[in-house]
Protein backbone atom coordinates (compact mmCIF):
# COMPACT_ATOMS: atom_id res chain seq x y z
CA UNK A 1 0.00 0.00 0.00
CA UNK A 2 2.84 2.35 0.86
CA UNK A 3 4.48 1.82 -2.55
CA UNK A 4 1.19 2.63 -4.27
CA UNK A 5 0.90 5.89 -2.33
CA UNK A 6 4.49 6.82 -3.18
CA UNK A 7 3.93 6.01 -6.85
CA UNK A 8 0.71 8.05 -6.91
CA UNK A 9 2.47 10.97 -5.21
CA UNK A 10 5.34 10.89 -7.74
CA UNK A 11 2.83 10.77 -10.57
CA UNK A 12 0.90 13.78 -9.27
CA UNK A 13 4.13 15.75 -8.76
CA UNK A 14 5.33 14.88 -12.28
CA UNK A 15 2.00 15.88 -13.77
CA UNK A 16 2.00 19.13 -11.79
CA UNK A 17 5.39 20.13 -13.21
CA UNK A 18 4.24 19.92 -16.83
CA UNK A 19 1.97 22.68 -18.14
CA UNK A 20 -0.01 20.38 -20.41
CA UNK A 21 -0.54 18.01 -17.52
CA UNK A 22 -1.92 20.90 -15.47
CA UNK A 23 -4.61 21.35 -18.08
CA UNK A 24 -5.47 17.67 -17.85
CA UNK A 25 -5.71 17.91 -14.06
CA UNK A 26 -7.93 20.98 -14.31
CA UNK A 27 -10.25 19.23 -16.78
CA UNK A 28 -10.36 16.14 -14.55
CA UNK A 29 -11.29 18.29 -11.56
CA UNK A 30 -13.96 20.07 -13.58
CA UNK A 31 -15.36 16.76 -14.81
CA UNK A 32 -15.47 15.39 -11.27
CA UNK A 33 -17.30 18.48 -10.02
CA UNK A 34 -19.82 18.19 -12.85
CA UNK A 35 -20.33 14.50 -12.07
CA UNK A 36 -20.84 15.28 -8.40
CA UNK A 37 -23.38 17.97 -9.27
CA UNK A 38 -25.21 15.55 -11.56
CA UNK A 39 -25.41 12.91 -8.83
CA UNK A 40 -26.72 15.43 -6.30
CA UNK A 41 -29.25 16.75 -8.81
CA UNK A 42 -30.44 13.28 -9.78
CA UNK A 43 -30.98 12.37 -6.13
CA UNK A 44 -33.24 15.39 -5.68
CA UNK A 45 -35.17 14.75 -8.88
CA UNK A 46 -35.59 11.03 -8.16
CA UNK A 47 -37.33 11.85 -4.89
CA UNK A 48 -39.82 14.10 -6.70
CA UNK A 49 -40.43 11.49 -9.40
CA UNK A 50 -41.00 8.80 -6.79
CA UNK A 51 -43.55 11.02 -5.03
CA UNK A 52 -45.37 11.69 -8.31
CA UNK A 53 -45.57 7.99 -9.21
CA UNK A 54 -46.77 7.11 -5.71
CA UNK A 55 -49.54 9.72 -6.02
CA UNK A 56 -50.59 8.43 -9.45
CA UNK A 57 -50.54 4.84 -8.17
CA UNK A 58 -52.78 5.61 -5.22
CA UNK A 59 -55.26 7.54 -7.40
CA UNK A 60 -55.42 4.77 -10.00
CA UNK A 61 -55.71 2.07 -7.35
CA UNK A 62 -58.61 3.80 -5.58
CA UNK A 63 -60.38 4.67 -8.86
CA UNK A 64 -60.10 1.17 -10.30
CA UNK A 65 -60.94 -0.39 -6.94
CA UNK A 66 -64.21 1.55 -6.73
CA UNK A 67 -65.24 0.42 -10.22
CA UNK A 68 -64.37 -3.23 -9.54
CA UNK A 69 -66.12 -3.26 -6.20
CA UNK A 70 -62.98 -3.61 -4.06
CA UNK A 71 -64.14 -0.75 -1.86
CA UNK A 72 -67.70 -0.34 -0.69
Amino acid sequence: MRSFCLHARRLVIALHEEESAQDVIEYALLASLLALGAVIGINGVSSSINTAFTHVHSKLHSHIGKHLGWYK
